[in-house]
């Protein structure tokens, strides 16, 4: 993501220390007709002068008709009024709409409007989220006046005002507006029974559980990570209908089932590299998987794999025997296998790339086929098998090689590239299949199942 930084005498420290110097504001827009901002992070703004250079230490807008903000992160900027944004119409004749999409507001600081101040303003959230973020007076998130604000998808959670995080006005405080929710989690609000699929925000046990938060009452800090653990009640809550975007803020799929609340979703994906750790969490590249087996253990349906290159083998993993024939990659419904990233991983979905970064899955568990492509008696069986699989799975860039489905009878006997049974059905793309052998259907075997659905798949001897 590129950076947009108000430090520019470049000596800033934690917790706004050496801001002084600063930049007013990052980002202004005056009297345009509508502008478009996307894939920016905006920080360090320090909007501490006089009016209107105290407002909007990361954005300032005044009298802009219409904008919008995708897949943008506000952190560490401080105003008066509006930390990371302050938007007003210049007059009350004009009406100024805003919209955000896919952004994170953290560790943004102000007296009213902790991440954003509206004024006569038309606000639009959609799958945002808030935390971290300071009022010294009102707002600790959001401060609205004179002008609806609608958040869809949002979820505001652990910001402060007047040194509380406990009270409506640390979330988000309206003024002469009416404010429409739906399928948000604002903290300190219950708005359940709206019917508009809100969750209640006055319950501990909707905490989104974010991978890392700041603390508003004591932020040493403008780092946060507002990626959701596996578990959060935001994930699946959402309303696809409201976004119509195809990436979350990382860059990763938007919709993984349901679409999720907030700026990203689920941190329910699941990383493997080589050189991993199986007894590692598995939820970042710096802390994956070593082998695909652990991954397929703990994975539960809508929390995809995504594997980085190199050459794993199915008896390798937790409950598998070394050199056993009928290990496999048994594939699982829900769980979509991604390969093709490069060897050291990467958090975007655009760096994948399968005839770059190659990613085998390979049944040659004695390794010993490199010597002679001929000695495959003790290879897997099937390097992959579905048995019952939803069309939720999927295999997704990989080289699926040196399976031997040479066995005496069904199923041994049958698919030795991937076996297909047991009424799957699922999607194999952007796949190399060659290299195995078998009595039926060497590189793929399908058994009372649905058609395979293939796109970009290539067969070879």
């Amino acid at each position: 993501m590129t950076v947009l930084s108000g430090d520019i005498d470049q000596n800033d420290g934690p917790n706004f220390a050496n801001n002084a110097g600063n930049a007013r504001q990052v980002l202004t827009a005056n009297g345009i007709n509508g502008f478009l901002l996307d894939g920016f992070t905006i920080t360090a703004g320090n909007a501490n002068e006089t009016f209107p250079t105290n407002q909007g230490g990361g954005l300032y807008c005044d009298g802009v008709s219409q904008a919008a903000i995708v897949n943008c992160i506000f952190r560490g900027n401080v105003a008066f009024d509006g930390g990371a944004v302050h938007t007003r119409s210049g007059s009350s004749s004009i009406e100024l709409d805003l919209s955000f999409t896919n952004c994170g507001f953290y560790g943004n600081r102000a007296s009213n409007g902790g991440a954003i101040f509206a004024f006569l303003s038309l606000i639009n959230a959609t799958n945002c989220s808030f935390q971290g973020n300071v009022a010294n007076g009102t707002g600790g998130a959001i401060f609205n006046t004179l002008r609806p604000i609608t958040l869809a998808n949002c979820i505001i959670w652990n910001n402060a005002a007047a040194g509380r995080t406990d009270t409506p006005s640390a979330s988000i405080l309206n003024i002469v507006s009416t404010p429409v929710y739906t399928h948000s989690l604002i903290q300190n609000l219950n708005l359940s029974a709206t019917g508009t699929g809100n969750l209640n925000g006055t319950d501990p046990a909707n905490n989104p559980r974010f991978v890392a938060e700041i603390n508003p009452l004591a932020p040493g800090t403008s780092v946060a990570d507002l990626r959701l653990l596996s578990g959060s009640p935001a994930i699946h809550a959402g309303r696809d209908a409201d976004n119509a975007t195809t990436t979350d803020l990382a860059g990763n799929p938007r919709k993984i089932g349901t679409i999720d609340l907030g700026a990203y979703e689920q941190e329910g994906y699941y990383y493997v590299k080589k050189g991993g750790n199986d007894g590692a969490s598995g939820l970042s590249w710096a802390d994956a998987f070593a082998t695909v087996q652990q991954a397929l253990a703990v994975a539960e349906a809508g929390q995809p794999v995504c594997m980085a290159a190199g050459t794993y083998y199915p008896d390798e993993g937790p409950l598998q025997t070394a050199n056993a024939r009928s290990s496999t990659f048994a594939i699982k419904s829900g769980v979509p296998l991604y390969g093709g990233f490069p060897a050291t991983g990467n958090p975007l979905f655009t760096a994948r790339d399968p005839a770059a970064h190659p990613t085998i899955l390979s049944g040659d568990i004695d390794q010993n086929d490199p010597f002679d492509p001929d000695n495959n008696s003790g290879n897997a069986y099937h390097v992959v098998s579905a048995d019952g699989v939803d069309a939720a799975a999927g295999l997704d860039g990989f080289t699926i090689t040196a399976g031997n489905a040479n066995g005496s009878s069904a199923p041994e006997e049958r698919g030795g590239g991937i076996h297909i049974s047991g009424g799957s059905s699922f999607a194999v793309t952007n796949c190399r299949i060659h290299g195995n052998a078998a009595t039926f259907g060497a590189g793929i075997s399908i058994e009372n199942s649905s058609p395979l659905r293939t796109a970009a798949a290539g067969f070879v001897p």
